[in-house]
C-alpha cells in the first residue's frame, strides 16, 4: 500500500512538471496571444449521479490546473467560454446535430459528420474570437471557413 502511494505521488509530480513545461512553452511561444479556454467550473458536479467509481476517476483529472498555470504566466487576458451547446450546432448550416455515436456528430440537413471533440474545441475558439472583437481583422465566421476543412472531419455519408 505504501509503495502505491509513493508511485501515485511520483506520477502526480511528473504530470505537474509536464504541465508546467507545456504552459511555459505555450506562453513563451505566443507572447501576444489571448488564450481561450472552456469554463470548467462545476465539471466535477456533473459526475455526482454516476457513482463513486466515476467520481473517483473524474477527481484524478487536473482540470483547470493547466489553465491556472497559463493564466499566471501570461500577461495577456485569458477568456473562459461557456461550453454549453458547442457540439450541438452544425457550423456549416446551423442546423441541430445528432449524435449517433459518442465521438461523431452528424448533421441531417447537410449530411456532414464531425468529430465531436474537435467541433466543440473549434466552437469555443470561435466564441473567443467573437468576444475579442478588435484588433482581429477577420470575423469568426470568416475564420471558420478557412479552418473547417483542415480541422474537422467532414466526411459525407
Amino acid at each position: 500500500m505504501y509503495m502505491q502511494k509513493q508511485a501515485r505521488g511520483r506520477q502526480r509530480k511528473r504530470i505537474k512538471d509536464a504541465m508546467h513545461k507545456l504552459s511555459s512553452a505555450l506562453v513563451k511561444d505566443n507572447p501576444d496571444a489571448s488564450f481561450v479556454f472552456e469554463d470548467l467550473k462545476g465539471i466535477r458536479k456533473s459526475g455526482d449521479d454516476k457513482g463513486k467509481k466515476f467520481r473517483t476517476y473524474l477527481n484524478r483529472w487536473p482540470y483547470s490546473e493547466f489553465q491556472n498555470m497559463v493564466e499566471y504566466k501570461s500577461e495577456r487576458k485569458i477568456l473562459y467560454i461557456n461550453p454549453r451547446g458547442t457540439s450541438s450546432e452544425c457550423p456549416v448550416c446551423g442546423d441541430k446535430l445528432k449524435h449517433p455515436r459518442w465521438k461523431i456528430s452528424r448533421c441531417t440537413n447537410c449530411g456532414r459528420d464531425y468529430d465531436r471533440d474537435r467541433l466543440a474545441s473549434l466552437a469555443i475558439a470561435l466564441r473567443g474570437l467573437d468576444l475579442c472583437g478588435e484588433p482581429f481583422p477577420v470575423s469568426a465566421s470568416a475564420s471558420w471557413q478557412s479552418m473547417k476543412n483542415e480541422y474537422l472531419y467532414t466526411g459525407h455519408t
